[in-house]
C-alpha cells in the first residue's frame, strides 16, 4: 500500500442490507486525487487491512465507504470512536469514464457491497444521462438491499432499477429473479450500451462473456 497518511472516522449511517455508510476525514491531498467515480482506496486498522470503493461523488465532502462486518479493517471502521484514526492509502484504480459516455445508455452492473459504488456514479450524470441508464443490482434477498433512498430517487429522475435476487422469488415491479448477469441479458440492452461492472470476479466474468457475444463494452474500475 502507497500509504497516504491518516484518515478520521467522522460519521456512521445505517444503509440498509447489513451495511454501513462510513464517512472518513482523509488528508486533503488524498481526496484532491479522488478524481473518477469507481476509484478506491485501501484501510488499515487493527492489524487488518481492506478495500473499500468511494461511494460519494469526488465533489463529496469526505470519503464515504460502504462497509460490511468482514474482516479486521471493516470491524474498526465500524467499532472504533468517531474521530478515532485509520491508515489510508493513495487513491486507487482507474475508476468508470463516465467521461467517455457521450450519448451511449449507461448499463450498471453491480453486486454485494460493490453496490456502494452506485452513489458516486449516478451522482455524475446528467439528467439526459439518468433517463437512459438501467441500474441491475445484486442481492441474495429484499432484505439485503442497501442505499433504497438513493436507487429511488435515481428511478424517480428516470433510470431503471432492477434488484437481481438470487435467492428469492419475487415478482414485484423492479425486481427480477436470478444474479445479475443472467437478469440483464433477460433484458433487451441497447446495442450502444457502455456497461460498467463491479462486483465479485465471477459476476464480472460472467457479464464480459455475455456482453461480448453481443459486442458490448464491458467497464471495470480496477
Amino acid at each position: 500500500m502507497t500509504d497516504g497518511g491518516k484518515a478520521k472516522i467522522r460519521a456512521r449511517v445505517d444503509a440498509g442490507g447489513g451495511l454501513v455508510e462510513v464517512t472518513l476525514d482523509p488528508p486533503p491531498d488524498v481526496h484532491a486525487e479522488y478524481t473518477v467515480p469507481g476509484q478506491y482506496v485501501e484501510i488499515r486498522a487493527a492489524g487488518g487491512k481492506g478495500f473499500f470503493v468511494l461511494s460519494r461523488p469526488p465533489t463529496a465532502d469526505g470519503f464515504s465507504l460502504l462497509v460490511r462486518r468482514a474482516g479486521d479493517a471493516a470491524e474498526a471502521l465500524l467499532t472504533l470512536d468517531l474521530g478515532a484514526d485509520v491508515t489510508i492509502s493513495r487513491v486507487l484504480g482507474r475508476g468508470f469514464p463516465v467521461a467517455d459516455l457521450g450519448d451511449a445508455a449507461l448499463v450498471l452492473a453491480l453486486a454485494g457491497s460493490a453496490i456502494g459504488v452506485a452513489p458516486a456514479v449516478l451522482g455524475v450524470l446528467t439528467s439526459r444521462q439518468l433517463r437512459t441508464t438501467r441500474v441491475f443490482l445484486g442481492v441474495r434477498t429484499r432484505a439485503d438491499a442497501p442505499l433504497l433512498e438513493t436507487f429511488e430517487r435515481a428511478r424517480e429522475a428516470g433510470a431503471t432499477i432492477t434488484w437481481c435476487l438470487s435467492r428469492e422469488v419475487h415478482d414485484g415491479a423492479g425486481h427480477a429473479r436470478g444474479r445479475v448477469h443472467e437478469v440483464l441479458f433477460r433484458e433487451a440492452v441497447p446495442p450502444r450500451a457502455r456497461i460498467f461492472a463491479a462486483g465479485h470476479d465471477a459476476m464480472i466474468e460472467a457479464v464480459r462473456t455475455a456482453a461480448g457475444a453481443r459486442e458490448i463494452p464491458v467497464f471495470t474500475n480496477l
